[in-house]
């Protein structure tokens, strides 16, 4: 192996925070890679509110339509992209609900019982999504993507990973020694 071929060790920043405040802070192209799984619309009250910038108050995921929660996604990936350097990447779980009002299941249990906010499902009564049909899905990670790709190019879309495909890459990080 050539002295140009070895990899070199860096030992990932893990910076908490809230991410549109933070990520304000962090200067344009100093960040490779960007993992991150924010919160799912509805679904968990974590008790960390704010100011957004469009007058709002409340937490990510609290909003009182999808169109919001959108638009709050956007602003925070708006920093993300200016602090991404170009061969950067970014990684994004997130995760759709029922629009009846359901769609997580139960909150009872060993793990949920101990999850930071997993009590906000019961708490809220988490109301139907306006003007979705009961049963249906409300589509918010594809809605998500669609807004992601639409918003001025700047993101492009390479892979919408199943089930499947985050188990093997998740199990081969492991192997690697990555995880």
């Amino acid at each position: 192996m050539t002295d140009e071929m070895k990899i070199t060790a860096i030992a990932p920043t893990i910076i908490c925070g809230n991410a549109l405040e933070v990520l304000k802070t962090l200067p344009a192209d100093s960040v490779s890679c960007v993992v991150t799984s924010p919160p799912y619309f509805h679904l968990r009250k974590y008790g960390c509110e704010f100011n957004w910038p469009d007058g709002w108050h409340g937490e990510l995921g609290l909003e009182p339509t999808i169109a919001m929660f959108l638009d709050h996604l956007i602003a925070i990936f708006d920093e993300v992209k200016r602090v991404l350097r170009p061969d950067g990447t970014c990684w994004v779980n997130i995760a759709d609900k029922y629009a009846t009002g359901s769609g997580a299941g139960s909150r009872d249990g060993q793990k949920q019982g101990t999850n930071q906010g997993s009590c906000y499902y019961e708490e809220s009564g988490n109301a139907p999504v306006v003007g979705l049909p009961a049963k249906s899905m409300c589509g918010i990670p594809e809605r998500f993507m669609l807004r992601m790709m639409e918003r001025h190019n700047k993101y492009v879309l390479r892979k919408d990973l199943t089930e499947k495909e985050k188990e093997y890459v998740l199990t081969e990080m492991f192997k690697r020694g990555i995880l």
